[in-house]
């Protein structure tokens, strides 16, 4: 009793620890290591006296090994097989387990003979060794798509209310875990019915060799069953037939036991239990979990396994302890106790089996978990039956589940007289297959249906399934969308013909207004749909359309299609905003030498700047160390700034879609570069800034511009260095420490600093963590400028100066906004330098006129108008 109730207390704390472990490191790397634990322990316990207490411990230690691992095991094999594979396989694998019972419990008695129990702890310890050993040769825990779990992160901490919070979204989860609850009460009181008859009758010098011959005849028993029958029975019964078998023995043996109290009925219930709880009854329960889906199975039920059966059994543990206080252990009383638990384990038994199907008809509702979903023969009643819905979303999800569990012809061709539209696009995907001919006259009926999609769809599936007779007929079609699809399937389907001069495809090309545009564009969704080389030449041609969304419709098409005399045009069309995203991707599909000609155009000075800035960014859709060298040159390069901090971007993506290592050196050199820009900008914004307040000056429109100028460009500097931060770690979230460091909470900008500071620790160039921290730094903006001198040397000291640097600034926005304020504000001592700026670049026609109407204050600037 004690056992049991200490088991099922530390199984609350085993379910939540084995929950998170199993989470963190994988289902097969946690049964590796609890098998290797286990044998660790086992040995532990061989080096020990056989104490009272060790042998309890002992038999604790075993009790919580038979947890944790079964639930291990159960749920590494539910991940791998689905409903119907594990029909097939479970069995084979319980086998397994009652195998390793027959061997263990013969060796036992064998062994026996000329060795102490306790040398057995040492050969079970070598089995969990070589379990575990096993285990590592098998790689199948790849991580799962459909294994999400979209309940909160609290709930993922905790199993036990974890489990709890889904027993209100699926009820099945409260039957079944009182079924198992039912069930092991049973088993145990059983089990208590042997063992105490055992003891009646056997001298405790017998019972060590009686337990060891009898359970290693039981479980060669069990091990036939599971082989011969077990599978037979669960694929004839069905799942819920097959978990009734035992409750209906024991109901049985239990009874014949009450009845005549003899030693062939108490045996016989053991071994109705023996031979069927680690075979059919086994693989009949785990077949029960796996219809839910694989988050609610994997959270469940190691709570279930754990927490509830050891709960159980702790419960019946205690009440068999009270009867065997009063004396009422007798077996006419636990025989009746086995009698009633087996009849209400029937009872509830019968009861799940409308909540069984009835997650079949939820997964209906729910087309992205069907990836693995098989279906047994009542299942597939039940899916098609939604077929005849009038709900689109059932029809549709039930040709989509019987087509995932390779069913499609299940689907009855009649579903094609369906009034939904979107019922029909699905079905005449899914139903048309060249070797059924029974869909074929309704799929014809469809081509004159008025809705111009269906008509497609209908004539599509006929064509592709050689019924392309049937498709002349629609190159009279009233829309000229239906008419192009008709053309592309009758040259389609005769290979000797030629896109680029077939007569019908050159009416198509020849059709004037938004009825040419219609039937361009048909054609070229069918190019894309087909992706076949030979309409490459035919492309070339539609991309030249002057129609924007047949060009649109080529560069889609030529991501499918995949010839190399597309990039020119492709890499051009970067310089178009509409559909650049999809110019990309047909770039990178296009593979080596469109990554060559990107290259060279990023290098070439003849090429356009418009197409220029975008080029990096179809760089970094490639996702190689290639890219990444081609991205990293540009940032060095001589290149205008939009196209160096294009690259960056495309950079960090990359870095952050490939987790490459990028040249610190590289990272850093422009970091400090970015920060020098950043702090130069602080100075020049706060010089400016400060005499527009000291003169009263605020009103200047050209001032306020160029000190706004300034802020944005000081703040851009600071940004490209969280960027290249970002590219130099890319696991970080820089974005927020960037937000963090904007922040007017003092706080929130210590914490970024700190961080930052943290993050650079082992940043090669010394002087690039102080930089950074005065960067985002709390100080003064005085303060600041006057500490970055002891690493960046003397900033700009007067505004006189500030002006001059502005005003031959290569930027032409900031040297203009310079020359308007120094001329809007009557500095005669700095219209030389404004004229000195005017003959280094090109004056803008408002700029001269300005300069025009300025009235030369000083003799010497009469030479300026």
């Amino acid at each position: 009793t004690w056992v049991y109730v200490l088991i099922a207390v530390l199984s609350l704390f085993a379910a939540r620890l084995n929950t998170r472990f199993v989470s963190a490191f994988g289902r097969r790397n946690s049964l590796i290591t609890t098998a290797f634990l286990a044998a660790f322990g086992t040995v532990l316990f061989y080096l020990l006296e056989p104490t009272p207490a060790v042998v309890f411990g002992l038999y604790v230690w075993s009790g919580l090994l038979g947890s944790v691992l079964v639930v291990q095991f159960w749920m590494l094999v539910g991940h791998v097989f689905t409903v119907a594979q594990g029909k097939r396989l479970f069995g084979l694998l319980a086998a397994g387990g009652v195998l390793g019972a027959v061997f263990g419990a013969s060796f036992a008695a064998l062994a026996l003979g000329d060795m102490g129990v306790r040398q057995l702890l040492v050969a079970a310890a070598f089995l969990f060794l070589l379990t575990g050993t096993f285990v590592t040769l098998e790689d199948v825990d790849a991580p799962d798509p459909v294994d999400v779990d979209p309940s909160s992160a609290d709930d993922a901490r905790n199993a036990l209310s974890g489990a709890l919070g889904l027993a209100t979204d699926y009820p099945y989860l409260v039957r079944l875990a009182a079924l198992i609850a039912i069930s092991t009460a049973a088993v145990l009181t059983t089990d208590y019915l042997f063992k105490a008859y055992a003891a009646a009758t056997r001298s405790p010098e017998e019972l060590g060799s009686f337990f060891a011959s009898y359970y290693a005849v039981l479980n060669t028993v069990a091990l036939a069953v599971q082989i011969f029958v077990s599978t037979t029975l669960v694929r004839r019964m069905g799942v819920i037939g097959a978990f009734l078998i035992l409750p209906g023995l024991l109901l049985l043996g239990g009874g014949a036991t009450l009845l005549f109290a003899g030693a062939t009925a108490v045996l016989a219930t053991k071994g109705a239990d023996g031979a069927l709880r680690h075979s059919l009854h086994r693989i009949s329960t785990e077949l029960l979990w796996m219809p839910l889906p694989e988050y609610v199975r994997n959270r469940a039920k190691g709570v279930v396994d754990t927490v509830v059966v050891r709960g159980t059994q702790a419960a019946m543990a205690l009440g068999l302890w009270a009867l065997a206080s009063v004396g009422s252990d007798d077996p006419a009383t636990l025989a009746a106790l086995v009698t009633g638990l087996a009849g209400l384990w029937l009872v509830v038994g019968i009861g799940l089996r409308r909540p069984y199907l009835d997650l079949f008809r939820t997964a209906l509702a729910q087309p992205s978990s069907r990836g693995r979903l098989e279906l047994d023969l009542r299942s597939v009643e039940v899916v098609v039956e939604s077929l005849s819905s009038r709900e689109p979303a059932s029809a549709i999800a039930a040709m989509e589940l019987l087509a995932a569990s390779r069913r499609r012809r299940l689907i009855p061709a009649l579903i094609l007289y369906h009034e939904s539209k979107e019922v029909l696009l699905h079905a005449l995907e899914i139903v048309p297959m060249p070797e059924r001919t029974d869909w074929v006259p309704l799929a014809d009926r469809l081509l004159a249906h008025e809705d111009e999609e269906i008509r497609v769809a209908a004539l599509e599936a006929l064509a592709r399934n050689g019924h392309a007779d049937v498709v002349k007929s629609r190159l009279l079609d009233i829309s000229p969308w239906v008419r192009s699809h008709a053309a592309f399937w009758l040259v389609a389907n005769e290979p000797e013909r030629n896109p680029a001069m077939d007569e019908d495809i050159q009416l198509l090309l020849d059709m004037p207004g938004s009825s040419g545009t219609a039937a361009r564009m048909g054609l070229l969704e069918a190019i894309e749909a087909s992706g076949d080389e030979r309409w490459a030449d035919l492309l070339l041609v539609l991309a030249e359309s002057e129609e924007e969304e047949v060009a649109q419709c080529a560069v889609r098409a030529m991501t499918k299609v995949q010839d190399p005399r597309f990039v020119p045009w492709l890499i051009h069309r970067l310089g178009t905003r509409d559909g650049r995203s999809n110019v990309r991707e047909a770039i990178a599909a296009l593979g080596e030498p469109a990554f060559e000609a990107l290259v060279g155009a990023l290098r070439s000075e003849q090429t356009h700047p418009r197409v220029l800035v975008h080029i990096p960014a179809a760089v970094a859709r490639f996702a190689d160390l290639r890219a990444a060298k081609v991205l990293m040159d540009t940032l060095e390069s001589g290149r205008s700034g939009r196209v160096r901090y294009n690259a960056l971007r495309a950079l960090v993506l990359l870095a952050a879609r490939t987790q490459f290592r990028l040249d610190e050196e590289v990272l850093e050199r422009r970091m400090l570069l970015e920060l020098r820009e950043h702090f130069h900008l602080l100075g020049l914004h706060h010089l400016v800034e400060d005499d527009l307040v000291a003169h009263g000056e605020r009103d200047q429109g050209t001032g306020e511009l160029l000190v706004g100028l300034l802020a944005d460009k000081r703040d851009q500097a600071l940004d490209r260095v969280f960027l290249l931060l970002q590219a130099a770690f890319p696991d970080e979230d820089l974005r927020s420490v960037r937000s963090a460091a904007r922040a007017s909470d003092p706080k929130r900008r210590a914490q970024a600093q700190e961080f930052l500071d943290a993050l650079t620790l082992s940043a090669k160039a010394p002087e690039l963590r102080p930089l950074l921290r005065l960067a985002v730094d709390d100080l003064a903006v005085t303060d600041r400028l006057r500490r970055v001198q002891d690493e960046l040397g003397p900033q700009t000291r007067d505004l006189g100066e500030a002006l001059q640097i502005l005003l031959r600034d290569p930027d032409t926005s900031v040297s203009g906004l310079a020359a308007y304020h120094v001329l809007e504000s009557g500095r005669s001592g700095l219209h030389q330098e404004v004229l000195a700026a005017a003959h280094q670049r090109p004056l803008s026609d408002s700029l001269r006129a300005l300069l025009d109407s300025f009235s030369p204050p000083t003799k010497g600037a009469t030479s300026l108008a």
